[in-house]
């Protein structure tokens, strides 16, 4: 494995894992997720070999995506995704077209060395 690692990287190819992740990639995986395949809710069978184990449903996929795009759009490591809570997002209109928006106020700040409390 290390030498076909070795020779892939010697011709010229980037490993998935060190691409950066840009919004052309984050509204690719949106819209995979969106299929129709993916919205129908499924039976989990964790004892067959062949089943649907590991699958995730649709609102599991829509709260990832969510996930992934709020850390991309706050440039937020995955510990600091995960220290949001439910009651830092609000929802609202704006007054002026209409459209729903989501707020999000960060349990810590980004400049603290160590992620300490907002207070």
């Amino acid at each position: 494995m290390l030498s076909l690692r070795r020779r892939k990287t010697q011709s010229g190819d980037t490993p998935t894992s060190a691409r950066a992740v840009t919004s052309v990639l984050l509204e690719s995986l949106y819209y995979y997720n969106k299929q129709p395949e993916f919205q129908k809710p499924k039976a989990y069978q964790s004892t067959s070999r062949r089943g649907l184990k590991g699958q995730l449903g649709a609102y599991s996929r829509t709260l990832l995506i969510l996930g992934y795009v709020i850390a991309f759009c706050a440039l937020l490591r995955i510990d600091e995704l995960l220290k949001i809570q439910l009651q830092d997002i609000t929802t609202s209109k704006d007054p002026k077209s209409g459209r729903g928006m989501l707020t999000l106020r960060l349990p810590f700040r980004k400049t603290s060395q160590f992620g300490g409390k907002v207070e």
